[in-house]
């Protein structure tokens, strides 16, 4: 039997395309054209993509490392791709976004307005771009109806290229390069393997200023007790800060220019076994995001903040198994047929799902990016009120005004 594979990228950054030599079959370099601003999202929606990113948080914490991760890089990937998906494989891959009960419309349409609502100017960047790379003959087996989709509800960039030309690998990268910023230079390997049809690739980018910038000559060196105890700067601040404390927690909210997205981070307290939960998030969400509608000037905060810069890569078959999506990794039971007309007879199956991160955390602001790659193949000074001193492993989100989370995970280690 015919050997094939499907190389699914999900790029978390911004876009535009080199100039390389290919046959494009789209008139977008994939950027979604916005057709509205987008102030708030569907309550019930929200609430169905924040349990997919705690689901995933959840499993991924396992790991007891650095899981810094973006949910929205991730769900939009797996959104593009189940485009192809069919009958229980399709279903499977709903009910694990939590959002099973959606026909494909209902869902294509809140998807698209969940990038209108990431494409709504602020005083952040917060950029989006997508891709779909075929090899050149496997395009003539692709359903139009799967390119249209993603053309419309996700503006991809669609082209196909000599995968077996050294150069192909090259042409996406460089795609994928200017798209991050830099951030990410390599995500195809320089030979692609000759199991693989076809690359969808979709980018994040985020980076914004604080509303307060912290003053550099207040960083100072102290002690991060994670694993093991080491040196590391920390970021000083005394503001008034949307803040929430319990017993078993302490929860800051660090806007960004605008209000238009900001910094959660929840610190359980010493010797507190607790963690974040989508329900809780929730409502220290709606907690914090009250005090700054209600012109509550909120706490005054002594803010002692690691500065951070990390990468992390996260492998996500097992994760997502542990979510329901069990058919679309089997090459017997997969069903891509609405990928392609010879999918089942070529046992399409994704084969492995590879995601990276990267945060930057300085006085300034914050710039954050994740690549997700999913591979589908067959078998082959006033008083202080109170002082935040995060010190010890901390849950940080970076979220919009919305309450829809773009980054999050467990730092361990900021440095």
């Amino acid at each position: 039997m015919k050997k094939i594979m499907i190389l699914l990228l999900i790029v978390a950054l911004s876009g535009c395309t080199p100039a390389a030599a290919m046959n494009v079959l789209s008139k977008t370099d994939g950027h979604l054209n916005k057709s509205e601003d987008v102030w708030r999202l569907d309550e019930s929606w929200l609430n169905s993509y924040s349990s997919f990113a705690f689901d995933l948080h959840r499993q991924i914490a396992l790991d007891k490392e650095n899981t810094f991760f973006s949910p929205a890089s991730i769900l939009l990937a797996l959104a593009m791709t189940v485009q192809g998906a069919n009958g229980q494989t399709r279903q499977q891959m709903m009910d694990a976004f939590s959002m099973g009960t959606l026909d494909p419309l209902a869902f294509n349409t809140a998807m698209k307005q969940f990038q209108n609502r990431l494409l709504t100017p602020t005083s952040h960047t917060l950029n989006l771009a997508n891709s779909i790379w075929m090899r050149k003959g496997y395009d003539a087996s692709v359903r139009e109806d799967f390119l249209s989709v993603n053309r419309n509800y996700f503006g991809a960039f669609i082209a196909a290229l000599d995968f077996d030309d050294p150069m192909a690998s090259k042409t996406i990268n460089d795609w994928v390069k200017t798209n991050t910023k830099g951030l990410i230079e390599k995500i195809v390997e320089d030979q692609i393997s000759p199991l693989t049809v076809m690359f969808l690739i979709n980018t994040v980018y985020f980076k914004a200023d604080w509303l307060e910038p912290f003053e550099k000559n207040q960083t100072r060196d102290d002690t991060f007790y994670g694993s093991t105890a080491k040196q590391i700067k920390f970021m000083n601040q005394d503001a008034y800060f949307p803040y929430v404390e319990t017993d078993d927690y302490q929860a800051v909210m660090v806007p960004y220019k605008d209000y238009q997205s900001s910094m959660i981070v929840f610190l359980p307290k010493e010797g507190k076994d607790v963690s974040l939960t989508a329900e809780l998030y929730q409502e220290i969400f709606k907690d914090l995001s009250f005090q700054i509608i209600s012109a509550y000037r909120g706490k005054m905060v002594r803010l002692s903040l690691p500065k951070m810069e990390l990468a992390t890569e996260i492998k996500l078959v097992e994760v997502l198994k542990s979510l329901g999506i069990k058919d679309a990794f089997d090459p017997s039971a997969a069903d891509f047929s609405n990928l392609s007309s010879t999918a089942l007879s070529d046992q399409l199956h994704i084969a492995n799902v590879l995601h990276k991160a990267v945060l930057k955390v300085d006085e300034k602001g914050t710039e954050a990016a994740a690549v997700t790659s999913v591979e589908v193949g067959v078998t082959s000074m006033p008083s202080i009120d109170v002082i935040m001193k995060v010190n010890r492993p901390f849950t940080v989100i970076l979220a919009d005004a919305t309450g829809a989370i773009l980054f999050m995970g467990d730092i361990l280690d900021p440095q």
